[in-house]
């Protein structure tokens, strides 16, 4: 099985912000700034 790229404690505080009403796109923005997203 292949591993993940994120950490336990890295899940676990995203899915704590989302849960919080933060917007994905602002947790992705926050968490990962080089990450590109792509919408079209």
């Amino acid at each position: 099985m292949k591993r993940s790229k994120f950490t336990e404690h890295q899940i676990v505080n995203i899915l704590k912000e989302y849960e919080a009403g933060k917007s994905t796109s602002d947790i992705v923005r926050e968490q990962y700034p080089s990450y590109e997203v792509h919408i079209f």
